[in-house]
């Protein structure tokens, strides 16, 4: 009987040697991850007057307009119809002649990358000129009021009368001296520059030793 209570134990010792055993060699749990990078701050911002004072006061207008990356807030489509004629003789002698109808069609998407070209201040109205494409005659009106140092850049151009404030259809844009229909959807479109602000405090500590008179 004692023999058997012995051979109890050792089987109990053994499978508690076991299971401490795998225990100890399974591999330690993995490190936590890294914690994420901070995500960059959004530095497009509407230009405003207030900027282009600040810029102009270290020198850099109107010269250096063409420097600093624009950006279109809003989608915009730009669109003309013109008709020709094309009269022509085909084989046989038979005469023919095709009215044609052509629809210029030009899709400026959200944040189109521009680059300035020209800076005018007109009778209290400050005019930017904006080109989205490689051909610098092509090119958009930006304005705001010298008054307001915080309003916006919107996109300049002749509304119509009768525009419905449902349609898309706004009014007459030139455009590589050229006169389109101007469409967009929902707000009125403006002008934002790639810029941030950064708060900085300088700390410079000094300690006055003092003055001994002899």
């Amino acid at each position: 009987m004692k023999g058997s209570y012995l051979a109890f134990i050792a089987v109990i010792f053994l499978v508690f040697a076991s299971f401490f055993g795998c225990a100890s060699r399974e591999a330690p749990p993995p490190p936590p991850p890294p914690p994420l990078p901070e995500p960059e701050p959004d530095r497009l911002v509407p230009l405003t007057p207030y900027i282009i004072y600040r810029l102009g006061e270290n020198d850099r207008l109107p010269e250096d307009i063409n420097k600093y990356q624009f950006v279109l807030s809003d989608r915009i489509v730009l669109e003309r119809e013109y008709s020709g004629r094309v009269d022509r003789i085909e084989t046989g002698g038979r005469v023919r002649f095709e009215d044609v109808r052509s629809i210029a069609y030009i899709t400026i998407p959200e944040r189109t990358d521009g680059q300035g070209f020209d800076l005018n201040i007109i009778e209290g109205e400050v005019i930017v000129s904006v080109g989205f494409e490689s051909d610098e005659s092509y090119n958009l009106d930006f304005s705001a009021m010298t008054a307001e140092p915080f309003s916006y850049f919107y996109l300049k151009y002749d509304p119509f009368n009768d525009a419905s404030p449902y349609g898309d259809e706004k009014g007459i844009v030139k455009y590589g001296e050229r006169e389109y229909t101007l469409r967009y959807v929902g707000a009125r479109p403006y002008l934002l520059i790639d810029l941030y602000y950064l708060d900085t405090v300088l700390f410079n500590p000094r300690t006055v030793e003092g003055r001994r008179v002899n």
